[in-house]
């Protein structure tokens, strides 16, 4: 994809997101580097760190608080069962498991581990991609 037309497909990317925790969504990443690198983007609002706890006792934690949970694990195997067990453990907390943010960014960048997106948003497009620019 040319870097004409990848720059808006990550600035909307990055805008829905935004507009989804501005709503109330919570987004769930698999530990600190991940949440950094989304803090690094600028990304405002409630982001939860799995930080390999049960993910029943993840969702119980965040049930009452979200009513929609943005599931953004990595795309190795374990950030794929960790996607699957969110889902279904938010699914018995009758929280809702948004998953398309992870599948935009797999369409959009490949198996990537989440904690390096900042760098290959740079490396593609440059260093002024941040939410701020887009609310």
């Amino acid at each position: 994809m040319s870097e004409q037309g990848y720059a808006p497909k990550v600035e909307r990317l990055l805008s829905d997101l935004q507009d989804a925790l501005d709503h109330g969504a919570i987004a769930v990443v698999e530990g600190p580097s991940d949440e950094k690198a989304l803090r690094s983007l600028g990304v405002r609002g409630n982001i939860a760190q799995l930080s390999r706890k049960p993910y029943s006792e993840l969702a119980e934690g965040i049930a009452g608080k979200a009513s929609k949970a943005i599931i953004l694990t990595d795309f190795d195997r374990y950030g794929e069962k960790a996607a699957k067990g969110l889902r279904n453990s938010f699914s018995n907390e009758c929280i809702a498991a948004d998953l398309s943010f992870r599948a935009r960014l797999k369409a959009l960048l490949g198996y990537v581990e989440l904690e390096d997106i900042p760098s290959l948003i740079e490396n593609k497009i440059g260093s002024d991609v941040r939410w701020e620019k887009h609310i």
